[in-house]
C-alpha cells in the first residue's frame, strides 16, 4: 500500500512544479491590446434610433382587463390583468415593489375602495417579465354596499396600462 502512495505523491508535486506560472503585471506581461486599445473598436455603433427603438415598451401589444365576479351578499372578487399579446418577452421596469392600483368609485365618483391603501412597498427597483401570451394577474375581494359602482385596475408607474368596467352590487 506504501509502494502506491509513494508514486502518486510524487507525481502530485512534479505535476504542481510543471503547472505554477509566475504572471507578473509589468508592461512586458500585458499584450499590446490591453495596454493601448483602439478607441475606435470600443464605441458602441449603431444607429440611435434604433437602440431606443429596442428598448421602447410595446404597450399597444400589451392588453389590460379587469373582470368583476360576485362571489355572494355584498362581496366582489376584482381581477385585474395584463396580457402579453406580442411575440416576445416584456420587460416592465418598476421604482417600487407596488405593481397595480384597484379602485372603486361610486355611482357619484367618490372613491371608496382604493387596494394600495394602508399599506406600504418596499422602495426597491423591480421587474415584470410576462411572456408571449402571457398574463400578470392581480386580485383583490371585497365587500360593497348595495349600489352601482365603476372599477378601475392600472399598472403603477405604466398608466397607458389601464381599464375600467361599470357593475352593480344587488
Amino acid at each position: 500500500m506504501k509502494l502506491f502512495f509513494i508514486p502518486l505523491i510524487s507525481l502530485l508535486i512534479n505535476a504542481a512544479t510543471i503547472s505554477a506560472i509566475e504572471v507578473s503585471p509589468s508592461k512586458k506581461t500585458v499584450p499590446e491590446k490591453f495596454r493601448n486599445p483602439n478607441p475606435k473598436k470600443l464605441r458602441m455603433s449603431g444607429d440611435v434610433n434604433r437602440i431606443h427603438r429596442a428598448n421602447e415598451i410595446p404597450y399597444k401589444q400589451i392588453v389590460p382587463t379587469l373582470n368583476i365576479e360576485k362571489l355572494g351578499q355584498h362581496r366582489v372578487k376584482l381581477t385585474f390583468s395584463v396580457t402579453n399579446k406580442s411575440r416576445r418577452v416584456i420587460t416592465l421596469p418598476f421604482s417600487t415593489a407596488r405593481r397595480y392600483e384597484i379602485r372603486v368609485r361610486n355611482s357619484s365618483g367618490k372613491t371608496i375602495f382604493n387596494s394600495s391603501a394602508g399599506k406600504l412597498y418596499a422602495q426597491v427597483l423591480g421587474t415584470l417579465a410576462i411572456n408571449p401570451n402571457d398574463s400578470a394577474t392581480y386580485e383583490e375581494t371585497i365587500s360593497l354596499p348595495p349600489g352601482e359602482y365603476v372599477a378601475e385596475g392600472e399598472l403603477v408607474e405604466h398608466e397607458v396600462l389601464n381599464t375600467q368596467k361599470a357593475f352593480s352590487v344587488p
